[in-house]
């Protein structure tokens, strides 16, 4: 695929409702088939929700300040790191030592692909993008009552004895919206994934946006 292919394609998906994208994370989830269709609309109105507010509590506590800032004013460490045995993943959180690590390798070539070919909307700081999709997994880290570990499936019933468990995708969801709105963005976050394969593991990029087209 040409750079113009892909821009075209990008620009083709950047037109789906935040909706259609929380649907998206929510059928690549493991547990997405054990839950029923009114489960599955309750994940993605409650973690897209979730998501928004908790970027307005952010943005109000700390006015016209970078995710990076707020990541220092609230204690969170950002380090470089070596990602590459998950080599398409931008970053990570890790609540036990409150750090965000960056695959900064996979950040700058993903930049740099924007800069030169302008494949989405604008220029954008990616650093500042996925820095503020980990802040907000401290949030969720650290509170109890955020959707995203409030919401629960049965995997299994014996009897009266069940054992419930979170759906990581809701906490995806509602993180990837939460940077979409600290960062003011005009696209879902989502299609950055798609830069980033294509600058990594191209062959499989089809099928991502085959798979995004079908998820609505």
């Amino acid at each position: 695929m040409t750079c113009d292919d892909l821009r075209l394609r990008l620009s083709a998906a950047a037109i789906y409702s935040d909706e259609h994208f929380a649907a998206f994370l929510l059928n690549s989830d493991p547990l997405s088939g054990k839950l029923t269709a009114t489960e599955q609309r309750e994940i993605i109105t409650g973690a897209l929700h979730c998501g928004v507010e908790v970027a307005r509590e952010l943005g109000g506590r700390f006015a016209a300040v970078s995710p990076t800032e707020l990541a220092c004013r609230l204690g969170v460490k950002i380090v470089a790191g070596d990602l590459r045995s998950a080599r398409l993943v931008l970053s990570t959180y890790d609540p036990h030592t409150t750090t965000v690590t960056l695959n900064k390798a996979l950040i700058e070539k993903v930049e740099q692909c924007q800069c030169s070919q302008t494949l989405l909307p604008r220029n954008f700081n990616l650093t500042e993008i996925t820095v503020a999709h980990e802040l907000f997994h401290h949030v969720e880290s650290g509170n109890k009552e955020v959707f995203s570990r409030q919401f629960k499936v049965t995997l299994w019933r014996f009897g009266p004895i069940r054992f419930p468990s979170t759906v990581s995708a809701a906490g995806e969801i509602a993180a990837t919206v939460c940077a979409k709105t600290l960062c003011g963005l005009c696209f879902n976050p989502v299609l950055l994934e798609a830069v980033a394969l294509y600058m990594e593991d191209e062959p499989r990029m089809t099928g991502w946006f085959d798979r995004l087209d079908r998820a609505g």
